[in-house]
């Protein structure tokens, strides 16, 4: 198959347009690990026994005022 001749403006777009695809695929990726990431996280917290997910301490309840 012959090749096709092209000039210096094809080549630039089409440069253009690999630079474009890299970013937006890697933006895709960025966005995908963010997610599995913070889907791990809720995972891990939603294990946790209640006292550590919420955060509890040994301190004693504040005693209301009545």
């Amino acid at each position: 198959m012959p090749r096709i001749k092209t000039n210096r403006t094809i080549k630039i777009a089409l440069w253009a347009l690999r630079l474009y695809l890299l970013v937006l695929l890697s933006l895709i990726g960025l966005k995908f690990m963010r997610v599995f990431s913070s889907s791990q996280k809720a995972d891990a917290a939603a294990s946790a026994p209640p006292s550590v997910a919420a955060g509890a301490t040994n301190s004693p309840a504040p005693k209301s005022q009545q």
